[in-house]
């Protein structure tokens, strides 16, 4: 980082700097979820059942939101509920932004 142009890289790299690359759009379509084609109806349904077996906090969370009965009779809330969890698992680097903030040492 010791060139003359650091500065104005890390700003471009930073998230919420006002003149970002992620501000004005450059990674829009790398930040949208992808057309996962691999998750079809079926493989939810069995993998849902097989989340549920072993991970006994998310079936009280999914029991307790089939109490509400507009969650128990929207399907696609169902299969959402499942599918996020999945493409979590999937894709457990999918919220890390590939730039480090430099930080001064009177911060740490």
């Amino acid at each position: 980082m010791n060139q003359p142009s650091a500065r104005i890289a890390a700003w471009l790299l930073e998230p919420s700097a006002p003149g970002s690359l992620v501000y004005w759009g450059f990674f829009n379509q790398v930040l949208q979820p992808t057309n996962e084609f691999w998750i079809r109806l079926g493989y939810m349904e069995e993998k849902g059942r097989e989340l549920l077996a072993k991970d006994p906090a998310l079936k009280a969370e999914f029991d307790e939101k089939m109490k509400d009965p507009a969650f128990a009779g929207d399907s696609n809330a169902i299969l959402n509920f499942f599918y996020e969890r999945v493409r979590k698992a999937a894709h457990q680097n999918n919220e890390v932004h590939p730039a480090w903030r430099v930080m001064d040492r009177s911060q740490l």
